[in-house]
């Protein structure tokens, strides 16, 4: 079973996002343009999606994006990012995704 660990280097954490939880949790994994990598699409309705890419390298991000009728991403904002703020907890995906159910 694939895990992120939360933190730099070998530091382990007790709350990992895995890709077991994203399939249960209603993720959808896509190969996405080369910009934002491989990633996963949760669909938060009115055309928007969040986007967890590059789970497993330092290039992880988590995007809001617009979507046109076709499905192309027309607008994203960048919520979370490696560079920044290191690996994305469990805790905190499950904190923003909590922002845009009903």
């Amino acid at each position: 079973m694939k895990t992120i660990e939360e933190g730099s280097g070998s530091k382990a954490s007790p709350k990992q996002i895995q890709v077991d939880y994203l399939i249960a949790n209603g993720w959808i994994r896509r190969p996405a343009p080369a910009i934002i990598g491989d990633s996963w699409l949760l669909d938060i309705g009115r055309r928007r999606k969040l986007i967890l890419s590059n789970i497993e390298n330092p290039n992880q991000m988590l995007m809001i994006g617009v979507h046109d009728e076709n499905g192309v991403p027309t607008d994203l904002v960048t919520i979370h990012n490696w560079d920044y703020d290191k690996w994305l907890s469990l805790e905190r995906l499950e904190l923003i995704v909590s922002v845009f159910q009903p």
